[in-house]
């Protein structure tokens, strides 16, 4: 009997296979796999488990297996059977690998010029659908327009070297060849911050580091250094990322390998437009900051711009800042430090700043140079105190409580408001930590007389500078009709009031005109020509109309600065005389200033003048001469405002500084001791009505010995450019009081009588001296007071006829020591045997008797005017007729005690 038929076993299993791709095959001989334990032979059959993934077929033992259209996962089953039928059976797996896909499309793309590396993250732009890792690669149309760079990651790296368009064409490969691609368009397009910036060129100055912690103006400027040509990058003081964006402005260190500190400064403000650049995150700047016209032409608020720059991690300003801190600051929440530095930051610190969850440092405060301004920021809650203190490290004496008040000011006024206002002027309004819209009420004898809304913090945002008047910020004026004595004021807004109950006084003094006479005035030392004279008078006559209208600008003889104007509302009346002649060829100092300041008071005593007497000098250049708290003195036009401050009772402030003649400042004996300000500053805020514009408390005063022009760094700061020279506080109620003290109307002059004129004076070089004595027909005078000199008169037996004593007039701006006098005394019986005078005091003695022979006339016209005071007598001292061709002179002439011939 025949043993039973044993069925084929499977002997082994199939391993899975991979094809690489749909319609890709192989072959393997599965034979081996099968065993027949009988020896038969076996017959061998395949079947696929999905045909759209692989499809079998059999060639006896040998399987060939076709990548199906789909590819992916399948099964093959492969079936061995025996002549008996018997069978058995093995499946193994097939992968049949499919292409990567496009997963996601890439929108096309848009590159600042100057892009160095755009990064685009690929990840999630491809897959895999076997889960096979993929190599990319990546190519450009024009690569000189749009340049392509692969990292791992996958990042595809863009740059933009040019503006216009190319196509970029990413390809990723599995590890069997396949692939998908991805292509995009690149636009390359003009950087918005470079042209930003290409606008502003002309705003930025820079400044170099030159190591050691010393920065200066460099050179060459931005325009020449800002080029549209060289990459933003490059830029002096700007860093830009990689999309060509500017991260960084102001405080940038320069590319090359251990380059310098490289920062910037604005000319004026601080440009709105910075607001735009939308990646910035470093903004550091000098404010105001800038090279001629000035060192420091500009200041400007803060704009609110700023706040839109929401990538923004430090924002440093310092310099000229003024007004307030915007509420938007409070949205820059990436904003880490904050320091603001500003010659008058004000009005309150906005409590939105608690919004600011990164934080870390903030500084607000006041330049530190001595006297440069206040900072009047203030904090107007609990919370906002509270934060400042506890979270961002504040001393509590630093965080000042919001107190609203206001003032009004007209020249310069202090914080306390203690100068008074003029009547008939206009005056501006300023408010202290009152955040806008606000309105002013103002009354007089109860009644309503006008209102002045206030939308914005007023402060200078346009550089100073009249040019720019259409963006300047001013102050609410009021009207001169509204500034008159009893006038009252109350300022409301949405927080408050002020005061809190009642009514604010304020203090308006009402003066009478300044009467002023201006004396053109020419010397022989050195000869003037006609034509020289000529002009002088022009000058003098010009100078005369253009007081008579707007008065002067600094002292408390203000005319009409702000048409229309009414009657009653010039300050100051200002006549001419006719030109005269002074010669100075004495024995003393050749041309000697005090003889023009002499001659002016001799003038202003004979012809029984009232009020202020200026004498005119022509030529170049500040220079003049003033009697302290007196009524005469002589200038050079552009100095007569310092003259006449001098006449009203000012003195120079100390300022230890050295002029560019290589002069201390405040050699000069006559200054005040007790001027609160270092270094000739006027130390509070003034006011142009004229322009209108502040002026910083750093801006020399009126009174200061040297003028702008001659500071030097070795002692002043460089003042403000465009400001010139202002007034302080002190000085202006100093003035003022003088004013109100001194200047009741003019009575009319005594009757002339027939006087003798005694004139003279000391200084420190000369020593006490006395011009040749006069009888003539005057108005008398006397000093004012009694003093430690003495004129005496003698007969020639030695009988005192009078003995006057006086104190000594003080003149200012000689350089030391120095006074003069001029009196005319009411001739009494018995002098006609006057034979000697005699000066005496501290500063020495002088005397005329019979012996002195120093010739000097005085040539007077019909009207009794002079018209020239020459040494020498008439026939010596040609050149009268000159100055006074076709006019009729009468002479008198003394060459020291007059003549018997004088007294008859």
């Amino acid at each position: 009997m025949l043993p039973p038929n044993q069925p084929p076993t499977v002997s082994g299993s199939i391993p899975d296979q991979r094809l690489s791709g749909p319609g890709e095959a192989t072959t393997l001989d599965v034979s081996g796999h099968f065993s027949d334990p009988d020896g038969d032979a076996l017959a061998y059959a395949a079947a696929s488990s999905d045909t759209s993934v692989v499809t079998v077929s059999m060639a006896g033992s040998a399987a060939t297996l076709t990548g199906g259209s789909t590819g992916g996962k399948g099964r093959v089953t492969v079936t061995a059977r025996d002549l008996k039928g018997a069978a058995a059976s093995a499946t193994f797996g097939v992968v049949v690998n499919r292409a990567p896909v496009a997963s996601v499309e890439i929108l096309a793309q848009t590159l600042w010029h100057g892009a160095t590396r755009v990064d685009m993250d690929l990840t999630g732009a491809f897959s895999d659908p076997d889960g096979d890792d993929l190599t990319y690669t990546a190519g450009s149309s024009d690569t000189s327009v749009a340049s392509v760079e692969l990292h791992p990651g996958p990042v595809v790296s863009l740059a933009g070297p040019v503006q216009g368009e190319a196509t970029v064409t990413v390809t990723a490969n599995d590890p069997d060849g396949l692939e998908a691609r991805a292509v995009f368009p690149v636009a390359v397009v003009e950087n918005p911050d470079q042209a930003i910036l290409w606008a502003l060129r002309e705003e930025f100055v820079a400044i170099a580091d030159r190591g050691g912690g010393t920065f200066r103006l460099s050179s060459p400027s931005i325009p020449e250094v800002w080029r549209w040509d060289v990459p933003l990058g490059d830029w002096y003081g700007v860093d830009v990322n990689g999309a060509g964006r500017v991260v960084c402005l102001g405080v940038c260190w320069a590319k090359e390998e251990g380059g310098l500190l490289q920062r910037l400064s604005t000319r004026g403000g601080v440009p709105p437009e910075l607001g735009s650049l939308e990646a910035l995150e470093y903004l550091a700047l000098g404010i105001g900051i800038g090279p001629s016209p000035g060192f420091g032409v500009g200041a400007g608020s803060i704009p609110v711009e700023l706040g839109a720059l929401a990538n923004l991690e430090v924002l440093h300003l310092g310099g000229w800042l003024t007004g307030p801190i915007p509420p938007e600051f409070g949205d820059l929440a990436a904003l880490k430090g904050l320091s603001l530095r500003g010659w008058h930051l004000s009005g309150p610190i906005p409590p939105t700043l608690q919004n600011l969850a990164n934080l870390e440092r903030l500084s607000i405060g006041t330049m530190s140079r001595a006297d440069g301004g206040s900072t009047d920021v203030c904090v107007g809650s609990d919370s906002l105190a509270a934060w400042l203190v506890e979270t961002m490290g504040w001393s509590p004496d630093q965080v000042r409580r919001c107190r609203g008040s206001a003032h009004l000011i007209q020249v310069v006024q202090s914080r306390d408001a203690s100068v008074p206002l003029v009547a008939d002027r206009s005056a501006a309004l300023r408010t202290f930590d009152i955040a806008p819209p606000a309105r002013a009420r103002f009354y007089l004898d109860g009644t309503e007389v006008h209102v002045a809304d206030v939308y914005e913090i007023a402060f200078d945002a346009a550089e100073g500078q009249a040019m720019y008047v259409d963006t300047i910020a001013p102050a609410a004026v009021i009207p001169r009709s509204v500034v008159q004595p009893g006038l009252e004021m109350v300022v409301e807004w949405d927080q408050g009031r002020f005061p809190q109950e009642g009514c604010q006084t304020i203090n308006v003094v009402r003066l009478p005109p300044l009467e002023l006479t201006l004396v053109p005035l020419v010397s022989s030392n050195p000869h003037r020509d006609d034509s020289f004279t000529r002009r002088l008078v022009e000058q003098v006559d010009q100078m005369a109309a253009e007081l008579n209208q707007v008065g002067f600008g600094l002292l408390p003889a203000h005319g009409c600065r702000l048409p229309p104007c009414g009657p009653g509302s010039f300050g100051v009346e200002v006549k001419t005389h006719p030109i005269i002649g002074v010669f100075e060829t004495n024995q003393r100092r050749v041309h000697s200033a005090e003889t023009f300041l002499g001659a002016v008071g001799v003038i202003r005593q004979l012809e029984g003048g009232t009020g202020y007497w200026m004498g005119i000098v022509g030529g170049e250049g500040p220079g003049g001469l003033a009697v302290v708290g007196g009524y005469v003195s002589w200038s050079a036009p552009e100095s007569a405002e310092h003259e006449l401050g001098h006449n009203l009772g000012l003195r120079h402030p100390p300022n230890p500084a050295i002029n560019r003649r290589g002069e201390w400042c405040d050699a000069v004996i006559t200054f005040d001791s007790d001027y609160p300000y270092r270094g000739g500053r006027i130390g509070a805020w003034g006011y142009d009505l004229g322009y209108p514009r502040f002026v910083p408390p750093n801006t020399p005063d009126l009174m200061t010995y040297c003028y702008p022009s001659e500071l030097t760094r070795t002692g002043l700061e460089q003042p403000f450019p465009g400001y010139g020279v202002w007034i302080s506080d002190y000085h202006y109620k100093k003035a003022l009081d003088h004013r109100r003290r001194r200047s009741p109307p003019f009575p009319a002059p005594n009757e002339p009588v027939w006087s003798l004129l005694l004139w003279g004076g000391y200084d420190a070089v000369d020593g006490a001296y006395l011009e040749p004595a006069f009888v003539v027909d005057a108005p008398p005078s006397f000093p004012e007071q009694p003093g430690p000199w003495k004129l005496e008169g003698r007969d020639s037996g030695g009988r005192v006829l009078f003995s006057l004593p006086f104190a000594m007039p003080e003149i200012a701006d000689v350089g030391e020591a120095a006074g003069g006098f001029a009196y005319t005394l009411p001739v009494r019986p018995g002098w006609e045997d006057l034979a000697s005078v005699t000066l005496t005091g501290p500063g020495g003695t002088a005397t005329l008797d019979e012996s002195t022979n120093r010739p000097l006339s005085i040539y007077r016209d019909g009207d009794g005017k002079v018209r020239a005071i020459l040494r020498g007598d008439p026939v010596q001292a040609d050149g009268a007729a000159g100055l006074s061709a076709g006019v009729a002179l009468d002479v008198v002439t003394s060459r020291g005690i007059p003549s018997p011939v004088a007294w008859r």
